[in-house]
């Protein structure tokens, strides 16, 4: 009786994990329940519509209250520098995280792997009625096993799993993380939790995590300020320019002085006392490279309004000297300036207007004026590597492979010396002894 016991629980065991590996437990538990409903005597007493309202319960009960699993990915702060609380990684960079498996009830997961890849495109663009261009590329791919379980009837018990993980950037230079109307760079790390059965493996959860990531681009200051000197009639604009080099969220700084000789007729003579209204805009432009006929994108994407009134001098007045500062504050989510790309390129163009009204409040006089701005990513002075390859140069090389992202072994370092917190200092008597 013991041993017909024991083959009932075994075969029991076995049956069960099956259903489990098919539909997932709680798949297995509603499955159960709609078999009981459909044996039992409500199968031949319950209308058919009331059945199926109960079917339809109990299916909703099960996905809306029990959600059998969920991944995510973390990433580890410390690990690079942050952009709006997010990390950033760059070339050469190394970065580290753990992929997060919570599981509600029993499932049986065989695999548990990480992708990280990269991919650029120029969205789709209708040149003519019914021909469109677009340019999709995979710049790299790379993938690792988290975990993999040995027999293949590995069933997790309800809980957190953690997966760590390391990724090693090479010294290349790829395409900024960038969504624009007409192209688009994204980095991402997806984890996908499978199931083998069928001989082959099975998607039960998957979870993407996009990433930003920011290339070396160079900045610098310039030895003497940029002065630029106009004149349209009797209004004369300077301008200075400290740096024409800016990063993410900077200040763009600068003066203007603007001076103007009173003629003597009365109608000048009243265009001279209005006021003048300086503004400064930043444009971003990209640059299709691949297709001709697509046309370049420009955006605006800060700008600042500012109106002087004159400082009267001479005899009665007869000139007039304006004087302001030029401050523009850059967002600190613009992409950062790159032309390396074979597909697009990214570019920004600051631009200067003066204008002063007439005596019909009509604009009278316009002076304009135009820089090539560079937005970058390292701070002035700091250099980048002098090994730093270019993403597209790396087709030509025979053993291209070895620069690619790599999975490296994830190392904890349980001798790091503890945190410091910001009422007490730390307990170093709880380290461990460490023998040299």
């Amino acid at each position: 009786m013991g041993s017909f016991c024991c083959l009932g629980v075994t075969y029991y065991n076995k049956t069960r994990i099956n259903l489990i590996r098919q539909f997932g437990f709680m798949g297995y538990v509603k499955s159960l329940l709609i078999t009981i409903v459909d044996n039992s005597s409500l199968a031949e007493n319950v209308p058919t519509v009331l059945r199926n309202v109960i079917l339809c319960y109990i299916t909703f009960l099960f996905t809306a209250l029990f959600s059998t699993m969920s991944l995510s990915v973390h990433l580890r702060p410390e690990f690079g520098w942050s952009l709006r609380s997010q990390p950033v990684f760059g070339p050469s960079s190394v970065f580290q995280g753990h992929v997060e498996l919570h599981l509600t009830q029993p499932l049986v997961v065989d695999r548990v792997r990480l992708v990280f890849q990269c991919q650029e495109c120029l969205l789709p663009y209708e040149v003519t009625p019914g021909v469109m261009r677009a340019k999709h590329n995979t710049l790299f791919g790379v993938q690792l096993s988290l975990w993999k379980s040995k027999d293949g009837h590995q069933v997790l018990d309800a809980g957190t799993y953690k997966y760590p993980f390391t990724v090693q950037m090479p010294s290349v230079q790829y395409p900024p993380s960038v969504a624009d109307e007409l192209y688009k760079c994204t980095y991402s790390l997806v984890a996908v939790a499978e199931s083998y059965r069928q001989q082959q493996y099975r998607t039960l959860f998957i979870k993407e995590q996009e990433m930003l990531y920011m290339p070396f681009v160079e900045t610098m200051l310039l030895k003497q300020p940029l002065t630029t000197v106009q004149q349209q009639s009797d209004l004369k604009v300077t301008t200075k320019l400290h740096s024409l080099d800016y990063l993410p969220g900077d200040s763009l700084l600068g003066s203007l002085t603007a001076y103007s000789t009173t003629p003597s007729s009365s109608s000048s003579s009243s265009v001279s006392k209005k006021q003048l209204e300086v503004s400064l805009k930043l444009y971003k432009t990209t640059t299709c490279l691949v297709f001709s006929e697509v046309p370049a994108v420009t955006q605006l994407v800060a700008s600042s309004l500012v109106k002087v009134s004159p400082v009267y001098c001479g005899s009665e007045g007869s000139s007039a000297t304006y004087s302001t500062p030029l401050d523009l504050d850059l967002p600190d989510t613009i992409v950062p300036t790159f032309t390396y790309s074979p597909v697009a390129s990214v570019t920004y163009r600051l631009k200067l207007s003066v204008k002063r009204k007439g005596p019909l409040s009509m604009w009278a006089q316009e002076v304009t004026q135009d820089w090539p701005l560079t937005v970058g990513t390292l701070g002035a002075g700091v250099r980048s590597s002098q090994g730093l390859m270019v993403y597209s140069a790396l087709a030509d090389l025979p053993d291209s492979e070895q620069y690619r992202p790599k999975f490296m072994k994830a190392v904890e370092y349980e001798d790091a010396l503890p945190l410091y917190e910001p009422d007490r200092l730390p307990d170093y008597q709880a380290l461990p002894s460490i023998a040299v």
